[in-house]
């Protein structure tokens, strides 16, 4: 178990992984749906895990001085878990938000009668 937790930590922190696979997720999306509203929210969501990998990984965490805030504990990715609930909260926010854009509410929907 310790392995899995070990190997998962390697590669889990390398935000180079999140934008490789945000970057083959949405070419997928496009490739075989076509519609923006299934995978796409995921390959999003992956180059946000980047962002926020590399912005947990610099000197701007480190200079934060408020070590046992709330703030601190809710940005602080310290192991996988952490980054996976990130990742699952970040995809759904990103999927509400698509289904607002792409689908207007102005659009009449065929199933109403």
């Amino acid at each position: 178990m310790l392995d899995l937790s070990l190997f998962l930590n390697y590669w889990i922190f390398n935000a180079y992984l999140w934008v490789i696979a945000g970057i083959l997720i949405i070419i997928l999306e496009f490739v075989f749906s076509g519609e923006g509203t299934i995978i796409l929210p995921a390959g999003l969501a992956c180059f946000f895990m980047a962002l926020l990998l590399t912005i947990n990984n610099s000197n701007f965490m480190a200079n934060l001085k408020f070590e046992h805030g709330i703030l601190h504990n809710i940005l602080l990715l310290d192991n996988w878990v952490n980054v996976l609930y990130w990742y699952s909260g970040s995809t759904i926010i990103i999927t509400i938000i698509l289904r607002k854009i792409l689908i207007g509410k102005n659009e009449e929907d065929v199933n109403d009668y």
